[in-house]
């Protein structure tokens, strides 16, 4: 409703919207594990805390081991043959 109005006014709109640390840490799975690059446990650790860095190593370890993951400098990302899973693997490590 606010953003119609602002439109039939004329006027710029925008929103913003406050993440929990959970949903940023959700994010930042989503985006890393989508890139060549990867999910960096040093970034998690820093930004997110060791508890939720033990947690993303923890739960990486079987998708490792499986092929479907790999760790490369420290990083982990999805092996391309993957990533039709993405999704899936990507909720494992998800915090509930």
């Amino acid at each position: 409703k606010q953003y119609m109005q602002a439109l039939e006014e004329g006027l710029p709109f925008s929103e913003r919207e406050e993440l929990t640390e959970k949903e940023c840490y959700h994010d930042y799975i989503i985006t890393s594990l989508r890139t060549s690059a990867g999910a960096d446990p040093a970034v998690i650790l820093k930004r997110f805390g060791e508890e939720i860095q033990k947690i993303f190593l923890s739960r990486c370890r079987s998708f490792i081991k499986s092929g479907r993951k790999t760790e490369r400098d420290s990083r982990v990302s999805i092996e391309p043959d993957s990533w039709l899973l993405a999704d899936p693997i990507m909720r494992e490590l998800f915090l509930e």
